[in-house]
């Protein structure tokens, strides 16, 4: 028998708590009721809800307070806030706290229980992506110990996963792989160096995994507590790939991904050639997609506006040698790489210990 959804009702209106309870566990809820912001913090360690239905507007502890401090204690929680104030700023601040949902009183409660399920079902989908992450790492690992051949739907798979949480995800790896390889050719980087530096770009944000939904799809700024957890996704990247026989060079170029040539990026505050090739030539290759990209709040922009930015940052964010080489190389080029990745793979073969790869 499958074990109960829980859910955590949280209303200084008790009439209304008790007619959630009871609705709730009318549908296979195992349901508890919190009177308050306080009340309800107390249970959330012993009960462990998998969703917290909160009001906003209590005494004591709002709403907003409640959801920063149950995702704080317990990102994997869903969070969904109700409210009779037909407040436009309140929802998007819930929404920005990392709430799944925000419902407006009154409602039905096919409505609630519709958004329930939603958000349970999405946290689920987000478990099993990382279960699979995780066994996808082991395969990899498995097929160099038998000396077989790695397809490029193995590291398709990686970049898949992640694509289940944060849509767009892998397109954005295979345009940043196409353009690392336009502008590593450019370089003169050739060989498994040359295969190297797409596939870190294919994987590059593998680490992302290990962080919070909350914060991962948050459509706002981030927090510095947020800021600090989202950075955290390099190192788990590299760790992810570094026990892997042949897959070092691709680790590091993962590890140093955010660094900046003159100091101030991270995780380890690298300057100039102290940073690896690989990532130096990531960085602008990363920048013109971010650029030339639609964005959640903005439109795509243009080659040129592209070009004045990489140029500004050259000797700061970028490798001046990896400026002078981006813009040395056509507009149509770059256009041509980033239509090839809406068509195929296009990565060459190479090896790793040794051991034929083709992607």
């Amino acid at each position: 028998m499958s074990e109960k959804r829980r859910i955590l009702v949280v209303d200084d209106e008790p009439n209304l708590c008790n007619l959630f309870a009871e609705l709730f566990s009318s549908h296979g809820y195992d349901c508890q009721i919190a009177a308050s912001g306080e009340e309800a913090i107390s249970l959330l360690e012993k009960f462990r809800p998998q969703v917290v239905l909160s009001d906003i507007c209590m005494p004591g502890m709002d709403g907003l307070e409640l959801t920063r401090r149950v995702l704080t204690a317990s990102p994997d929680t869903c969070v969904v806030v109700m409210t009779g104030c037909a407040d436009v700023d309140m929802a998007v601040q819930a929404l920005r706290l990392g709430a799944s949902d925000f419902l407006l009183k009154p409602f039905n409660f096919k409505t609630v229980l519709q958004s329930a399920h939603k958000a349970i079902a999405k946290k689920q989908l987000v478990s099993e992506a990382a279960e699979e992450l995780i066994q996808l790492k082991h395969s990899l690992q498995k097929l160099l110990k038998d000396n077989e051949s790695i397809t490029s739907s193995t590291i398709e798979s990686f970049c898949r996963t992640l694509d289940l949480r944060d849509p767009g995800t892998f397109a954005h790896s295979q345009r940043v792989s196409n353009y690392c390889s336009l502008l590593g050719r450019k370089m003169r980087v050739a060989g498994k160096d040359h295969c190297d530096i797409r596939t870190a770009a294919l994987l590059h944000d593998i680490g992302k995994v290990v962080v919070p939904d909350r914060i991962l799809l948050k459509p706002g700024p981030l927090t510095e507590e947020e800021r600090m957890l989202m950075e955290k996704h390099v190192q788990a990247g590299y760790a992810i790939l570094e026990g892997i026989l042949g897959m070092e060079a691709v680790a590091q170029i993962i590890l140093q991904h955010h660094e900046e040539y003159a100091g101030g990026g991270y995780p380890q505050g690298l300057k100039g050639e102290e940073i690896c090739i690989g990532a130096r030539i990531f960085a602008v290759a990363d920048t013109y997609d971010a650029i030339t990209s639609d964005r959640p709040y903005r439109k795509a922009r243009s080659y040129a506006v592209a070009r004045k930015e990489i140029r500004k940052y050259s000797g700061l964010q970028f490798d001046p040698k990896a400026v002078e080489a981006f813009l040395s190389i056509p507009a149509q080029e770059w256009a041509q790489a980033g239509r090839q990745s809406e068509k195929e793979s296009v990565l060459p073969q190479s090896t790793v210990g040794g051991i034929s790869i083709t992607l």
